[in-house]
């Protein structure tokens, strides 16, 4: 009788240590609870398990010892058919999720189409969608959402994806925004592509205006028409259309100009009222327009060729082609070197007419040189050329800038002319000379 008393409170006070493994058609559980089905292969119609089913949610909230049960929702009362697990962290009955619709975040087919046409992912995504079948995109948060008074958004085929994209769009439609704050402030503005964070984020009724990079069109509100591409290229533009700028600050200043045409980096980067410019190149035309207060009429300029026309701030009509044509050394930035203020100028060449400071002057030669070999003034249509002038190999005649000592070591022959711009034992004013039966006239 000891013995089996020993057995007992023995086996009593180990049994709490024992953790059991429960097994349901099958001998060799590996799980808490582990439940076979008859035949893997062909199974039976009761092969499964049955979750307690309900109509509606208890009337009193389970607590934490509930928390992750599971129920399944027949869809005879208020809440949609599905199964449910109860988080006491939230106090909620929480969907298992099947559909886009389900995500705390996201939902489809607001408009009523049940067809995907609209899908919204994000907590606040879409929110003041109409409903009226728009067919937009808007994925993160706040995206196509009007959170100023939530007013109905009736934009039509918008894509918006990223952090508060198209947050405030009313009626604007055909609008594409990728990237954080991407048309942001937009309201009715149409046919936009803004790609890049920032990238048009204040445009409100801006039309058909292209931004690629990081802060293009920035500030833009109105301004039609525009093509950026490249970090903070015409990102100051407010209100100028028909503009195109590509490169890094290209356009950068831009605030009110037009149909200006800028390709390089820094390119036209400090005009404000300029139109009409073109410059292609790294700094062409950079300075223009820098210390303007009002439109001093910085129109009409061609700058091709990197760092050409960089110095010039106040200029128009100009066209310089070449590295550094019409160039010099102020620098926007620092207000430093010499800031130029000419027009009508057409300089050709490698740094031609790089230390030209005047205005109406033709320069074509490959260096800096004052004297360049062909050189003009359209001021007093006067043209002069630096070096023999020859058809099929015959001189011509001899023209051209030289000084007293430069014109005394010519080979001359009749008819040759040459402006001389100082004067020695030969030529004793300054002036236009020809040779004539062998010996120099003044003119």
């Amino acid at each position: 009788m000891k013995i089996k008393l020993l057995l007992s409170l023995f086996f009593i006070s180990s049994s709490q240590f024992i953790i059991a493994q429960v097994g349901i058609n099958t001998t060799n559980p590996n799980s808490a609870l582990h439940i076979s089905s008859s035949n893997q292969a062909t199974p039976a119609i009761t092969d499964g398990i049955l979750i307690p089913k309900i109509d509606e949610f208890p009337a009193t909230n389970p607590g934490v010892n509930q928390n992750g049960m599971l129920v399944f929702v027949t869809g005879s009362g208020t809440p949609i058919e599905g199964f449910y697990y109860w988080n006491n962290a939230t106090t909620s009955w929480i969907p298992f999720v099947k559909q886009i619709d389900d995500l705390s975040d996201g939902k489809s087919d607001i408009d009523g189409s049940n067809n995907g046409s609209s899908i919204f992912l994000g907590i606040g995504a879409g929110n003041a969608d109409d409903a009226s079948h728009n067919r937009n995109i808007g994925i993160g948060l706040n995206t196509l959402n009007n959170v100023i008074g939530n007013t109905a958004n009736q934009g039509e085929q918008n894509i918006a994806i990223g952090f508060q994209s198209l947050q405030l769009n009313i009626s604007g439609s055909y609008n594409v925004a990728i990237g954080s704050s991407t048309l942001d402030a937009n309201t009715s503005g149409r046919n936009n592509t803004a790609i890049g964070h920032n990238a048009l984020t204040n445009n409100v009724d801006g039309l058909r205006n292209t931004a690629i990079g990081f802060a293009t069109l920035v500030a833009n509100t109105s301004g039609r028409n525009n093509t950026a591409i490249g970090g903070n290229a015409l990102n100051s533009n407010t209100s100028g259309s028909s503009n195109v700028a590509i490169g890094a600050f290209s356009l950068g200043e831009n605030i009110f100009g037009q149909n200006n045409s800028s390709t390089g980096n820094q390119s036209l980067r400090f005009n404000i009222y300029g139109d009409n410019n073109t410059a292609v190149g790294d700094y062409a035309g950079r300075s223009l327009d820098d210390d303007n207060a009002s439109d001093l009429n910085n129109d009409r300029n061609v700058f091709i060729g990197a760092s050409s026309g960089n110095s010039d701030i106040n200029s128009s009509n100009n066209v310089y082609i070449g590295f550094e044509s019409g160039g010099g050394n102020y620098d926007p930035e620092t207000n430093t070197g010499t800031a130029e203020n000419k027009s009508g100028n057409v300089f050709i060449g490698y740094q031609s007419g790089m230390q030209e400071s005047g205005s109406n002057k033709l320069y074509i030669d490959n260096s800096s040189t004052t004297a360049p070999l062909i050189y003009g003034d359209f001021q007093t249509n006067n043209i002069e050329i630096n070096g023999d002038l020859k058809v099929a190999d015959q001189n011509v005649f001899k023209s051209g800038r030289f000084t007293a000592a430069q014109a005394s070591a010519l080979t001359a022959v009749d008819g040759d002319f040459i402006y001389v711009t100082s004067t020695n034992a030969t030529f004793t004013t300054i002036g236009f000379w020809g040779f004539e039966a062998g010996a120099w006239v003044k003119l």
